[in-house]
Formats: C-alpha cells, structure tokens, sequence
C-alpha cells in the first residue's frame, strides 16, 4: 500500500539509551561508594541533574536566538 517508509528513532531515545546504559555502568561500578557515602552521593546527583538542566536551557535559548527571524509575525509586522 503505498510507499516504503524507514523507521526513525528520535534523537531523544538514542540519548536516553546511552544515559541509561552509563548510569547502569557508574552503579555497577561504585556501587560501594553510594551506600558508604549516601548524602554525598545525593548531592552529586542534584548538581548532575542541575547542570543538564542548565544546558538543556542554555540549547533552547540558542536555538530562539538562531531562528528568530524564521517564524512569521503576526499581521505582517516585522521588528
């Protein structure tokens, strides 16, 4: 019925993959560390988690800043 369409994988299931198999990795290898040392390990956690979040922010605000000019302003109003 119609033509032959590839199967495409997000770019975002790829990443969480690969964040999956090395957060598998990182536990199987200091396991040990994370039950000595519990809090500290926690707040590594957090500032991790901290950190990409500011970078997922600081791609969002780049990719606004790159193709602002792109979309269309409304009633044709350019700035």
């Amino acid at each position: 019925m119609g033509g032959k369409r590839g199967r495409e994988v997000p770019v975002s299931y790829l990443v969480t993959l690969l964040a999956g198999v090395l957060l598998g990795f990182l536990v199987a290898e200091f396991g040990g560390v994370l039950t000595h040392h519990p809090v500290e390990a926690v707040l590594v956690f957090v500032l991790t988690c901290s950190i990409a979040v500011l970078a997922w922010a600081c791609r969002e605000l780049l990719h606004d800043l790159f193709h602002r000019g792109d979309r269309p302003r409304p009633n044709g109003v350019r700035h």
